[in-house]
C-alpha cells in the first residue's frame, strides 16, 4: 500500500492492482472505515482498478478490498485531512475451496466463519451484495427492466392473469423491505385485520449483524460431479415467534460468484396444506463487464386467500329442535400472486455494458370450421398486461411477438368479425424461457357461431350462405339510437309470393352507440340500407362467398 497526502480536501483516490501481474482489479469493491469501525463510505473500482471514496469528514480512517478470487485487504489507519492517494495491491487466490467437511454439511454454524470452505463462499458471497448494492446507488448507471404481476390459480396453476410495465431506472431498488431491527422485532409477515403483507429480504437485510447473528449456515451437499453451482443454506438460529425465513445462496462452483438467492417463509400459519412451500422469492445476480453487479431479476409469490361461507348444523341444536343453518366464514387460499421484475439492458454513460436475451412467439391463428380448420388471416394478438400495441397476424394466420423476455404470458386472439360481434376472445397461455422460441397454434371461434350467438331467435337464418350485418347510424359524429333502419335485398325466401321478391329485415339502432343488426342476409346479393326518415340514396352493401360478418357505417347529412 502506497499512501501520498495533500491539504486541498477530503477524498480518497487510487488504484487497486493485482500483485502477481500489476494489473488493474475491475469491480474491487473499496470500503472507507472509520475510527468507530463503521463503514463511512463505498464504492467499485473501475474498469481499470481506479476508484475515488469521498469521506464526511476529518479523522483517522482504513480502507478495506473485497474482491472475489484476492484475499481480502484492510489498511493500515491513516488520518485524512485532505485529498490522498492510495494504492492497493491484492493477493490471488486459488479458486480451489478447501475440501467440504462432513460437519459443514450436516450441522448449521451460527456464523458462516466457522468452517473454512463455509467462510470462502460467504465472504464471497458477501463481496458480491456489497457490490451489488454499490452499483443499484450508482446513478451512472441506468436499467431497462419489465415488472410483472402473474396470477395463478393457487390449486391447479393455471395462469389467470398477468400485468407488465416496462420502465427505465436509474437505481434498482426493485422492492422495498423493512429495517432489520423491524424484522427481528415483527417477522417478514405483518398482519392485519383483512390482510397481510409478506416482506421480501433486501441486501442490505443479507448483509445486517442482524441476519448472520440470527441464522445458522451450512456448506449444501453437491447434487452431482457436474454440477456447476455450490450452496450456502441458511436457517433461522433458534424457534422464532415470527415469521422467519430460509433459504440458499447459490454460488458458482467455478468462479465463486453469487449466482441467486432462493428462499422460503418459515412459521407461517395458513389454512391450506402446501401453502407454507409456495410463498417465497428469488432473485438473480450478475457481473457487469464492468466488474459491477446487478439484480438480475427477482419475484415474490403470496398466496392469496378470501373468506368463505359455508352453512352447517349444530347437532346440540338439531336435538333440541333449534335453528339448522349455521353460517361458518374460514379463510381459503384460491390464487398465488406472482411480483418481481426482469432486466433487460443495463448501461452506462449511455454504453449498453449488460442485456439479457429475448425471444420471439410464433403465432399461427386458424379458425373453427365445420369440414377443416381454415386460416384466420388478419387476426389480431394481444399481449395481455401490457401496454404495447396489439400484431396483425398476415392473410395466413401467421404473427410474431418479438423482444418477449422470459417468462409465463398470456395471449388473447380476435378476429375483426368476432371483434365487432362481442365474441369473447381466445386466451393462451405461453411460457419463453432462454433456450429457444416457442411456437403455438390458436383456433378462435367461427365468425358464424358467433354470429348465430347473438342473432339469437334468428339464429337458425344463418348458414353456409347467409351472414349478418352490422352497422352503425350517425350525423357527423354523432351516433343516433332508436332510428328504424330496413335491410333489404332481392331473392327467395321462405313466405315469399315469387322469386324476386324484396325480403326486408327491418330493425333499429342501439340506444348507446347507434349501431344495428341484420340477420339472415344473403351472401354475393346486393344489399340496401335505408334509415327512416332519410331521403338520401340507400346505402349498398354485399357479402363475398366467404364473408359472415359485414360491417356497414351510414352516415346521414347534417340537418337544416
Amino acid at each position: 500500500m502506497t499512501l501520498v497526502g495533500s491539504a486541498t480536501g477530503q477524498v480518497v483516490r487510487g488504484s487497486v492492482h493485482s500483485r502477481a501481474i500489476n494489473d488493474g482489479i475491475a469491480g474491487t469493491v473499496l470500503l472507507l472505515i472509520d475510527s468507530a469501525n463503521a463503514i463511512a463510505a463505498r464504492t467499485l473500482a473501475d474498469e481499470h482498478g481506479d476508484y475515488v471514496l469521498y469521506a464526511p469528514m476529518r479523522g483517522r480512517y482504513q480502507i478495506r478490498a473485497l474482491r472475489i478470487g484476492f484475499r481480502p485487504m484492510t489498511s493500515a489507519p491513516f488520518s485524512l485531512a485532505g485529498d490522498t492517494t492510495i494504492a492497493i495491491q491484492m493477493v490471488d487466490l486459488p479458486l480451489d475451496l478447501p475440501a467440504v467437511t462432513t460437519h459443514e454439511q450436516t450441522q448449521c454454524a451460527v456464523r458462516p466463519d466457522s468452517g473454512l470452505a463455509l467462510t470462502a463462499l460467504w465472504e464471497d458471497a458477501q463481496t458480491a451484495l456489497l457490490a451489488t448494492a454499490i452499483t443499484r446507488d450508482d446513478a451512472k448507471y441506468r436499467f431497462d427492466l419489465t415488472d410483472y404481476t402473474r396470477i395463478y390459480d393457487f390449486k391447479t396453476r393455471e395462469l389467470l392473469d398477468v400485468d407488465l410495465k416496462e420502465a427505465a431506472i436509474y437505481d434498482t431498488h426493485s422492492w422495498v423491505s423493512a429495517s432489520p431491527e423491524r424484522l427481528q422485532r415483527n417477522g417478514y409477515v405483518v398482519e392485519r385485520r383483512d390482510s397481510a403483507t409478506f416482506i421480501a429480504p433486501d441486501i442490505e437485510t443479507l448483509l445486517s449483524e442482524y441476519f448472520v447473528a440470527t441464522h445458522c449456515f451450512r456448506v449444501g451437499v453437491q447434487r452431482g460431479d457436474a454440477d456447476p453451482l455450490i450452496a450456502v443454506e441458511f436457517d433461522p438460529a433458534s424457534r422464532a415467534k415470527h415469521v422467519e425465513i430460509r433459504g440458499t445462496l447459490w454460488l458458482d462452483r467455478r468462479t465463486h460468484e453469487l449466482r441467486s438467492l432462493d428462499f422460503n417463509y418459515v412459521n407461517l400459519d395458513l389454512p391450506m396444506a402446501g401453502a407454507d412451500s409456495a410463498a417465497g422469492g428469488h432473485v438473480g445476480f450478475a457481473r457487469l463487464s464492468t466488474g459491477a453487479w446487478v439484480v438480475t431479476d427477482w419475484a415474490i409469490r403470496v398466496p392469496v386467500a378470501h373468506v368463505a361461507s359455508e352453512q352447517g348444523s349444530s347437532p346440540a341444536l338439531l336435538r333440541i329442535g333449534g335453528p339448522v343453518g349455521i353460517l361458518h366464514r374460514h379463510a381459503v387460499i384460491d390464487e398465488l400472486h406472482v411480483s418481481g421484475g426482469t432486466l433487460r439492458d443495463v448501461s452506462r454513460d449511455g454504453t449498453l455494458v449488460w442485456s439479457r436475451g429475448t425471444r420471439s412467439v410464433e403465432v399461427h391463428v386458424t379458425s373453427a370450421n365445420a369440414r377443416a380448420d381454415l386460416p384466420a388471416g388478419h387476426s389480431a394478438v394481444v399481449l395481455v398486461g401490457s401496454q404495447r400495441r396489439f400484431v396483425l397476424a398476415d392473410s395466413l394466420g401467421h404473427a410474431a411477438i418479438d423482444d418477449l423476455l422470459p417468462g409465463a404470458y398470456l395471449i388473447e386472439v380476435t378476429t375483426p368479425e368476432l371483434d365487432v360481434l362481442g365474441a369473447a376472445r381466445t386466451r393462451v397461455r405461453i411460457d419463453v424461457d432462454s433456450s429457444a422460441s416457442p411456437a403455438t397454434d390458436v383456433r378462435v371461434k367461427s365468425s358464424l357461431d358467433a354470429a348465430r350467438a347473438v342473432c339469437l331467435d334468428d339464429a337458425k337464418s344463418l348458414n353456409d350462405d347467409t351472414g349478418v350485418i352490422i352497422g352503425s347510424v350517425r350525423r357527423g359524429d354523432e351516433p343516433l339510437s332508436g332510428r328504424a333502419v330496413s335491410v333489404s335485398w332481392i331473392g327467395e325466401a321462405a313466405g315469399a309470393h315469387s322469386p324476386g321478391s324484396i325480403i326486408r329485415r327491418n330493425v333499429r339502432t342501439l340506444a348507446s352507440d347507434g349501431r344495428f343488426l341484420a340477420c339472415g342476409v344473403p351472401r354475393n346479393r346486393p344489399i340496401e340500407i335505408r334509415v327512416a326518415g332519410d331521403e338520401a340514396a340507400p346505402t349498398m352493401a354485399r357479402l363475398t362467398t366467404d364473408q359472415v360478418v359485414g360491417i356497414v357505417s351510414v352516415v346521414l347529412k347534417p340537418e337544416r
